[in-house]
């Protein structure tokens, strides 16, 4: 507490002050502690922000000026009414321009991502004809990565610099973005020689099979397939259950004559599912889809022993040049290389 007539600070629960000898009264002590009260109250309340923006507290003050008769009935009414106009323009701006902001401040982020999106993007080059070192490095300037791969689809490893890409599946002018792997099919020299001299050697066979009368089946490996399975489907009990497994164009002799594997699943007449496996021979197979065959003797029903594969057996065997003698009594039957009376 201070000493109102000399200004010196008086310890509580003192009754005069120690400087000049004021008497302290009762009063002031209770008009001081109030004082204090209340400026604490004040440093205590927060400020009213939702009030400010509602008008809350501009209604509160006009409805104090109107009990104090400060102002009428009529004023107050008139002031309250600006005061509701006034607020409802604010809050109808905030409710347009906040959906304003907020969508533009997506529209503008969507834009920079786009840019950023945008940055990242190359143009693929041409690199057919370089090797795959050459490749490399001009792949590398753009922050792109090769892979390379052989006609078998087999990896090319990297111990191969000098291979030469022969095929881009990642064509020039594609884009891809900074870091993508540009994919592409690449062979070595000696690759590359190899595959000269088996064309030249398929030429040279042509002509002299063109000379001796020789002729090969039109038709594509998928229609003599479908050729084979329809002679399949016409000795099945119940055609319409057959579940078709692997099947492939096996051989083809110097006349047409197509000798294919299927392997197939159908009902028996008790209901139980089958397994079968098939040699089929198609004498001749036109591009439309037309077939001849030798009556009776087309279809051979191929049969294992033990845990080999019935394909591995007969199939992997063939194509290794291995003929078992069963399979061979099969191929003469149907005149397998023998020349044709039309031809």
């Amino acid at each position: 507490m201070i000493c109102k007539k000399c200004g010196n600070e008086i310890k509580e629960g003192e009754k005069f002050c120690s400087n000049c000898g004021y008497r302290i009264t009762n009063e002031e002590v209770v008009n001081e502690n109030k004082a204090s009260s209340i400026n604490k109250n004040k440093q205590r309340q927060p400020k009213n922000i939702l009030g400010k923006i509602t008008g809350q507290n501009k209604l509160q003050e006009l409805q104090d000026l109107k009990e104090r008769g400060v102002i009428t009935e009529k004023e107050f009414k008139k002031s309250k009414n600006k005061l509701f106009i006034k607020i409802c323009v604010i809050e109808v701006i905030i409710l347009v321009l906040i959906p304003i902001l907020v969508t533009g401040g997506v529209m503008v982020k969507q834009e920079i991502d786009k840019k950023i999106e945008k940055s990242k993007e190359v143009q693929v080059p041409n690199v057919i004809g370089k090797t795959i070192s050459e490749a490399e490095q001009d792949l590398s300037t753009l922050d792109l990565r090769i892979f390379a791969e052989n006609t078998n689809l087999t990896t090319l490893y990297s111990g191969s610099p000098d291979a030469i890409i022969t095929t881009q599946k990642d064509e020039e002018g594609k884009i891809l973005k900074k870091g993508d792997t540009v994919r592409v099919e690449a062979k070595t020299k000696e690759q590359i020689e190899k595959a000269k001299q088996e064309e030249e050697e398929r030429k040279k066979k042509q002509e002299e099979a063109k000379a001796k009368g020789y002729r090969s089946s039109p038709a594509t490996t998928d229609t003599i397939v479908s050729c084979a399975k329809t002679l399949i489907s016409n000795n099945l009990k119940s055609p319409a259950t057959a579940i078709w497994g692997k099947s492939e164009k096996v051989d083809e002799d110097n006349y047409g004559r197509c000798l294919v594997y299927v392997s197939v699943e159908a009902q028996n007449g008790f209901g139980g599912y089958i397994k079968s496996d098939y040699f089929v021979i198609l004498q001749y197979v036109k591009s439309n889809g037309e077939f001849t065959y030798s009556p009776y003797s087309c279809m051979y029903e191929l049969t294992t022993y033990g845990a080999t594969s019935t394909y591995d057996y007969y199939v992997s065997t063939y194509k290794d040049g291995t003929v078992y003698p069963v399979i061979k009594t099969f191929l003469d039957n149907n005149g397998w290389n023998t020349r044709p009376k039309d031809v």
